[in-house]
């Protein structure tokens, strides 16, 4: 027991080093220029970012805040007529889930289809995927068809970033933080929850 959990430390190590270094050499940052605060310019790499100038300035002040964030998750939901964005930070992405992707500030973020059935758990979607086709359990709701480019995301599988199949992903325990934001418009959106969950 003590030699696997001596084993898991050092594959947590060397992920983390390998990472860090090779993250941004294969990976161009398109987002990576366009500007935080609304008193820069836009950057002709505005073109090729996939997320809007507001929800972009959200993604970015949720990763320099979380700086060991290696992923962040991203989706829509709706409830009645009110459209939410919540993100999340991860250790890993599931291709289980992905919709397609970004690298910014050297993290993936990683837009997520939704369950169909609100009330599922994600453990309840894992066995259901056993008996059921994978768009019976997953929709995408609109919120956020003005807020994001899918033409611009990647779809491809990431080398440099773990998915929820790797043995680190299986075995670590780990406590993500997550904001939430009401929409109003593509321009405008509210924080109206920030933590652990």
């Amino acid at each position: 027991m003590k030699n696997y959990l001596i084993l898991i430390l050092a594959m947590f190590s060397i992920f983390v080093g390998c990472n860090t270094s090779n993250k941004q050499n294969n990976y161009t940052n398109l987002c990576d220029s366009v500007y935080v605060d609304t008193t820069s310019t836009i950057n002709d790499n505005i073109d090729s970012c996939a997320f809007c100038q507001v929800l972009l300035r959200e993604i970015k002040s949720f990763i320099n805040k979380n700086e060991n964030c290696v992923v962040v998750s991203l989706f829509a939901e709706k409830m009645e007529n009110e459209c939410s964005i919540f993100m999340s930070t991860e250790l890993w992405y599931d291709t289980r889930f992905i919709i397609g992707y970004q690298i910014i500030d050297e993290t993936m973020v990683a837009y997520y289809y939704n369950y169909i059935d609100e009330n599922m758990s994600y453990y309840d979607f894992i066995t259901a995927l056993d008996t059921k086709e994978k768009d019976e359990l997953l929709n995408e709701n609109g919120c956020l068809d003005a807020m994001i480019d899918k033409s611009k995301l990647r779809i491809d599988r990431p080398k440099d970033f773990l998915d929820e199949n790797s043995e680190f992903a299986i075995y670590t325990d780990y406590e993500p933080i997550g904001r939430r934001y009401i929409i109003h418009s593509p321009d405008s959106l509210e924080l109206v929850f920030e933590g652990y969950y």
